[in-house]
């Protein structure tokens, strides 16, 4: 990985007047690109293994835009990343493949107080993304903006007795609230 990055950073930069940091820049952003194609790639690719490609894309879109606004638990490596999130995702469309009345009134509940979590929390910065005051506003308000509109499209699919993308949004709010509980907690104890 870090041979392809190296070259896609060479071959961007090339002929560019860039210094030091603004080619760590360009890297870094090449970096999280790649990852997040081969994050999805393979999110579809298992989501289509299990016969559940269209949920699984619905549950990552939902997922990824109330993640990527409200923050929470990143893992200290690239691989552990990866590893934890295809177990979650793994997880996620496990749920999403047996969706009953049970499944659907404990996601509820768990969506609900996750929801409750990411009012009280969000955003949760990292170590390598710290937000300024004026990002904590704008990010806190997103996630809130994210979250009502993810509920009120549960709530539309459970209308429409499409259970299986209801339960695609509330397990989206339930897995945002866990991670960014577990980030709030990491970040808790590193300040200490």
């Amino acid at each position: 990985m870090d041979k392809l990055v190296n070259w896609i950073t060479v071959r961007v930069c090339d002929g560019e007047n860039f210094d030091d940091d603004k080619i760590a820049v360009v890297k870094y952003g090449i970096e999280l690109m790649l990852l997040k194609i081969i994050f999805f790639g393979v999110c579809l690719v298992i989501g289509a293994f299990m016969g559940m490609f269209f949920e699984c894309v619905v549950y990552l879109v939902l997922f990824t835009i109330l993640r990527t606004n409200a923050g929470g638990y990143h893992a200290d490596t690239r691989i552990r990343c990866f590893i934890q999130s295809m177990l979650t995702m793994i997880v996620a469309m496990l749920v999403l493949m047996y969706v009953n009345t049970a499944t659907m009134i404990v996601l509820a509940v768990t969506a609900f107080l996750s929801g409750i979590a990411i009012i009280l929390l969000a955003p949760v910065d990292s170590e390598n993304k710290r937000l300024e005051k004026d990002e904590i506003v704008k990010f806190k308000t997103r996630s809130i903006v994210i979250l009502i509109a993810e509920v009120i499209f549960a709530l539309i699919m459970l209308y429409f007795k499409i259970y299986v993308l209801s339960s695609a949004a509330m397990l989206a709010i339930t897995m945002s609230g866990i991670l960014l509980a577990a980030g709030y907690k990491k970040s808790a104890r590193h300040n200490k």
